[in-house]
């Protein structure tokens, strides 16, 4: 049975004056070097991606309605005054005009091999406070006068310069057919649509498909249903923190420090309890991101960015230390974080994100020394990662939700972007798997051990990083 009492050295803990002593017992056996060098791979990253992605999953987005009427084509776009303001140094009353003028020089259609040309520069629009509008006419007609056909090329490339992770969404209106969705991204700036004319009833009947980004060759098609699936890969495989997340998972259930027997990348019981709990992980995120692109819930976007990063530092905390190795004084640690982030986002007038962050920073407090005495804490991980897949869920969902969807596509959208999700987190999965397996084979337990604590508190000081950011934005 296992010893309940308050680990040894936890009382005498005061005898380690400084915080160099402090880091030092929760490095373990890998010793104060290894630890620190993690904190320093976490401040490289900060360095060179860290600022830019504070705000990891408020993605910049737009949106607009086109009419395809022959050699007439009319479109209205709208878009965030703020994305504007990337363009330059502009004047709060210019904003429209130049959004004007960047619709100008980044919208293209082409009908057939016919550039289609604008009749008249691009008249704003009123819009609500802090959007832009602006309507855009071109002509299609061939100088020739030789008729073509009925296709059309359109290619979107707002704010790709700026933000590369900008997407646009355009309706397409066809004559009488349903209107078209489809997804801008830069990986697709060029959409091809096409309309076929029914003999029976003279109706139109619209497809699309895509193009690379350098229009060179033809892409995979990604209407409907498929369009949502790259879209829900993309915002996995651009989104650090999840990332960060999911490589802490791999850490705790395939990590060197080979914290239960037999559990390792080598192991049947590694593999076995990594897939419980990426199963846990995809179950909570699936579930949050239902409820919340259906409206059941209305998450605290400001409070569910903040919580993102906290639930990446606790799980790296709990992977950072031995489980023999002062459990209380890392849920300490883990807990007083997250209070002082939790009165930095009150003192901000964030009163949400600080009650949410308070009240994990409780949980942690209970759950870290409750994993390390416990007999099987793979069970209790497997919990954990549901609960927070149930956070993250609600990130993802902020990308559909910000698009506005109707009622009728929100069923294709919902279950393609959480198999693109699914379809991301499985690629790093497999690859982290195989890196662990590879590092598992290395004869130094030492080396082994050094990589491990590295890897978890390059993870911890990263979540600590986003906490912070995000409550104090």
């Amino acid at each position: 049975m296992r010893d309940l009492r308050t680990p040894r050295g936890f009382v005498g803990s005061s005898r380690r004056a400084g915080l160099a002593g402090l880091l030092a017992g929760f490095a373990g056996r890998a010793g104060l070097a290894n630890l620190l060098a993690g904190f320093a791979i976490c401040m490289a990253f900060i360095a060179t991606f860290g600022a830019a992605n504070a705000d990891a999953h408020t993605r910049s987005q737009s949106r607009s309605t086109w009419w395809l009427d022959g050699d007439h084509v009319s479109a209205v776009f709208a878009g965030s005054a703020l994305d504007v303001t990337r363009l330059g140094e502009i004047a709060f009353d210019d904003l429209p005009l130049v959004y004007a003028d960047h619709l100008s020089d980044t919208v293209a259609v082409r009908r057939g091999d016919v550039e289609c040309r604008l009749t008249k520069a691009p008249t704003v629009l009123p819009a609500e406070p802090g959007f832009v509008r602006a309507e855009l006419a071109l002509d299609c007609a061939s100088p020739t006068g030789t008729r073509t056909d009925s296709s059309w090329e359109i290619e979107v490339r707002t704010f790709l310069g700026v933000a590369s992770s900008h997407l646009h969404m355009a309706a397409v209106h066809v004559g009488d057919a349903a209107p078209l969705d489809l997804l801008f991204s830069d990986s697709v700036r060029v959409r091809a649509v096409s309309a076929r004319m029914s003999r029976e009833d003279g109706s139109a009947a619209v497809a699309s498909s895509s193009q690379a980004a350098t229009g060179a060759r033809p892409a995979a098609a990604l209407d409907g249903f498929s369009q949502y699936i790259s879209m829900g890969f993309s915002h996995i495989a651009s989104g650090w923190d999840h990332l960060a997340f999911v490589a802490v998972m791999l850490l705790v259930c395939l990590g060197g420090k080979d914290r239960e027997p037999g559990v390792g990348a080598n192991s049947t019981r590694g593999l076995l309890e990594l897939a419980m709990v990426v199963t846990g992980f995809t179950l909570g995120h699936s579930l949050s991101l239902a409820a919340a692109t259906l409206g059941v819930i209305e998450p605290n976007a400001a409070a569910v960015e903040a919580l993102i990063g906290y639930t990446i530092a606790i799980a790296a905390f709990e992977c950072a230390t031995d489980r023999s190795a002062r459990p209380w004084r890392l849920a300490i640690t883990s807990a007083a974080v997250g209070l002082v982030a939790a009165i930095a986002a009150a003192r901000a007038g964030a009163s949400g994100v600080a009650w949410a962050v308070g009240g994990l920073a409780l949980f942690s407090f209970f759950y870290l020394p409750a994993c390390a005495v416990s007999e099987r804490p793979s069970r209790l991980r497997v919990s954990l990662t549901t609960a927070f897949g149930l956070i993250h869920g609600l990130a993802f969902a902020s990308v559909l939700i910000d698009m506005k969807l109707p009622t009728a596509r929100l069923a294709s959208a919902l279950v393609g972007f959480n198999v693109g999700v699914e379809l991301g987190q499985l690629a790093v999965v497999f690859a982290g798997a195989a890196v662990a397996a590879v590092m598992a084979r290395i004869p130094a337990l030492h080396l082994r051990t050094a990589a491990h604590t590295v890897a978890s508190s390059a993870c911890a000081a990263l979540g600590v990083y986003w906490l912070f950011s995000r409550c104090l934005q």
